[in-house]
């Protein structure tokens, strides 16, 4: 009313408006279903003279149409053209426009656009009047007025949803994605207000299109993720935006979702930079793709996100956020193992000597910097999705192993050893990962093993049900750099990727592999490196299996091994 009465002192007055919104022409007076979506204009009309009162607040009532629409909720775009200063019958005078996207219409229920209509077409709500029924589940009852809503199907939006201050709502993606499809000036797909909260739940996607602005959601309020897939944009200048972005005294709390980062954003996760100092960021789960949240530059380089006792997890090209237990004595070590704790972060520094594991499942230990241990199997062990990452083994010459040892009876399922190092004194006593178990699946990645005698070996025969030895350095190596069991292989072995530096006996020794069976060798480099003294490069057969070998090179040049290099 302001806005209008503030019009009316400038000498301008709003005589006259129109309307254009989808609408049905058929009904079916026996069942009340409708057909025959079309645009609907409406004949223009004069402003009516008296005022429209909703929840309390007086309005200047500029237009009221009414629309044939289905009995659940229509998501329109209605547009609205006034004309100022003019006649009415005349048709003359200054026109303008105000469209609205997204606006909820249904049978017997009245739909409010309420605001600074007239002078700005930014400033406005929408109000569902329930005198005329029960409000509809759908998105915009929510975000206007709070509850929880579920996505029924895929939805594409034409303009940003706001959470409006004040509201508490609920989104359950429901597996469906909820994704705007036009690039203009406001190419965001929530907006959270000052005041309100936005929790997202389940799987399903929400996704920016390309634009201006083109973030996910962004946050002035508070917004709860705890699922879903969120995706953005790249600017008008081509660069990658902000997925999550939180402005004024936003807080964004992250339980969970993933967050692909398709155009590698360094900012997946962002405050704005004027607001630093009164917004918040809190990762406690979900997975990231290229986008460390505990190290990263969105607000300058080394910008930590998760929250404290949570890590980041590094997996390929992900970044997993689980909850972490620090673990600086062997005790604590072994206290945290059995508790079921799914990340045990060691201390620097510390020695924790020989750690022997019981049933593990889904736990990653991490290591700090010149943290040592010795983990052990017995055949009591039983492990499934164990990871060791960036853990230090290290052979004094006290010990005969400096790394992994693996039992025969154990049960191993999918150990992966990651970004680990295994180092010795030079002599060939040193042993990174010794035994062996024809039921286990091992993958050995990004490792590197220096100084020993015996990096992967094994007196028995069985060798491994599966092991992978991937990017992994090996470097002045004393004996066969792999050598992981003694007789027949009953399993698969795949060297690939590796580097062979200065090893001085020998690459590989598996003796002879079963039918149905496969040795990989491929994408290896050799630089420096001599055979076996009183062998060769290799001591494999592969007759009754199959073997695999492409992509090589020794001292810079192509390389295939083949029998003379005692490959059969």
């Amino acid at each position: 009313y302001e806005d209008y009465n503030i019009m009316q002192l400038t000498g301008n007055s709003i005589v006259a408006s129109s309307v254009v919104a989808k609408a049905y022409t058929t009904m079916n007076l026996v069942n009340g279903s409708v057909s025959n979506l079309v645009d609907v204009e409406l004949l223009q009309n004069a402003v009516v003279a008296d005022d429209l009162t909703v929840s309390g607040v007086a309005y200047k009532h500029l237009a009221m149409n009414y629309l044939l629409v289905n009995e659940k909720e229509v998501v329109n775009t209605v547009t609205f053209q006034f004309i100022e200063n003019g006649e009415v019958a005349e048709g003359n005078g200054t026109v303008f426009t105000r469209q609205y996207y997204n606006v909820p219409l249904q049978r017997n229920y009245r739909t409010n656009i309420l605001g600074s209509l007239i002078s700005d077409e930014y400033k406005f709500t929408i109000e569902i009047d329930a005198n005329f029924c029960e409000p509809s589940n759908i998105i915009f009852d929510a975000f206007q007025y709070g509850g929880e809503v579920t996505l029924e199907n895929d939805t594409e939006i034409a303009h940003t949803l706001y959470v409006r201050q004040g509201v508490n709502a609920v989104l359950n993606l429901n597996g469906k994605t909820l994704k705007n499809n036009v690039s203009n000036l406001h190419t965001d797909v929530i907006v959270v207000e000052q005041g309100a909260t936005l929790t997202i739940n389940g799987e399903g996607t929400i996704e920016a299109v390309s634009g201006n602005d083109g973030y996910a959601v962004v946050c002035q309020g508070t917004l709860i993720v705890n699922g879903g897939t969120f995706k953005a944009g790249v600017d008008a200048n081509g660069e990658a935006n902000a997925v999550l972005y939180a402005r004024g005294e936003g807080e964004i709390y992250v339980n969970g979702g993933y967050f692909p980062n398709e155009y590698n954003s360094t900012y997946v996760l962002n405050k704005r930079d004027a607001d630093r100092a009164t917004t918040v960021i809190e990762v406690k789960g979900g997975t990231f793709h290229g986008f460390d949240p505990a190290n990263n530059a969105a607000e300058n380089a080394g910008t930590n996100f998760v929250a404290e006792g949570y890590i980041s997890v590094k997996s390929g090209d992900d970044y997993v956020v689980v909850e972490g237990v620090n673990a600086t004595t062997a005790d604590e070590l072994n206290s945290a193992l059995a508790s079921g704790a799914k990340a045990i972060v060691l201390a620097d520094n510390a020695n924790y000597g020989t750690i022997t594991a019981g049933e593990l499942s889904g736990v990653t230990i991490i290591g700090g910097e010149n943290s040592v241990m010795i983990f052990n199997t017995d055949a009591q062990s039983k492990l499934e999705d164990v990871t060791l990452l960036d853990v230090d083994f290290v052979y004094d010459g006290a010990n005969t192993n400096c790394g992994i040892v693996i039992n025969a009876e154990a049960q191993i399922e999918n150990l992966v050893v990651e970004g680990c190092s295994f180092s010795g004194t030079g002599a060939k006593a040193g042993r990174g990962i010794y035994g062996q178990n024809p039921n286990a699946t091992i993958v050995l990645k990004n490792c590197n093993f220096s100084n020993l005698g015996y990096p992967v070996y094994t007196m028995s025969a069985g060798g491994y049900k599966s092991l992978v030895v991937e990017g992994c350095t090996f470097e002045l190596i004393k004996s066969w750099a792999i050598m992981p069991q003694y007789n027949d292989y009953l399993g698969d072995l795949t060297v690939n990727g590796c580097t062979f530096t200065n090893c001085t006996g020998g690459l590989v020794k598996s003796g002879k592999f079963t039918a149905g069976h496969t040795f990989t060798f491929t994408n290896n480099t050799v630089n420096n490196s001599t055979e076996h003294p009183a062998k060769n490069w290799f001591t494999i057969d592969t007759s009754a299996a199959t073997a695999v070998v492409s992509g090589n090179t020794k001292d810079g040049a192509a390389w295939t091994p083949g029998a003379a290099e005692g490959l059969k």
